[in-house]
């Protein structure tokens, strides 16, 4: 009696074991890294919007591989990103700066969450109209930080307009 070996690949798995392979992958961040680019079918399943991604880039990443993101990564998930977390607390560079000098964030229609630390009243007063134009977002989070003395005027600008333009955001 012969047995025969049967040698499988991670490419034989059907798209649907690789979503849900991907989908366990945290943070989310590392599906890129891993897999985009190796074949047009792995990018196919990785830019599919079934696959919903959730970014935490405020820990643990460095300029160039922040502004990777932003140049290649992040242009791909516009419609997979439901969750993002920016921050300035690095104090070697503006990670919301670098961000806004390479994406708009209204581009990411199915964003829910946002989280912005450190931001400053310039940088929100850029991105309102985007932040309001985001028509899924359920979440938002700021932690202001303004060396410039913003007026008290300015900010209830600011969160008056929140406020009255959406209000599914909490």
């Amino acid at each position: 009696m012969s047995s025969s070996l049967i040698i499988s690949k991670f490419e034989d798995l059907s798209d649907d074991i690789l979503m849900d392979i991907f989908d366990l992958l945290y943070p989310s961040v590392y599906i890129y890294h891993s897999f985009f680019n190796l074949n047009q079918r792995l990018n196919k399943i990785i830019n599919d919007s079934r696959l919903l991604i959730s970014l935490d880039l405020c820990h643990s990443i460095n300029p160039s591989n922040f502004a990777y993101h932003c140049q290649i990564m992040l242009p791909n998930m516009s419609k997979q990103l439901i969750s993002l977390r920016l921050s300035n607390e690095q104090k070697l560079y503006e990670q919301i700066k670098i961000f806004l000098l390479h994406i708009r964030l209204g581009n990411f229609h199915a964003l829910r969450q946002l989280s912005l630390i450190q931001i400053t009243f310039d940088q929100l007063r850029r991105i309102l109209v985007d932040i309001l134009s985001l028509n899924k977002l359920v979440r938002l989070d700021i932690d202001m930080f303004d060396g410039s003395g913003t007026s008290l005027n300015e900010l209830s600008l600011i969160a008056n307009t929140l406020l009255s333009k959406s209000n599914s955001i909490k």
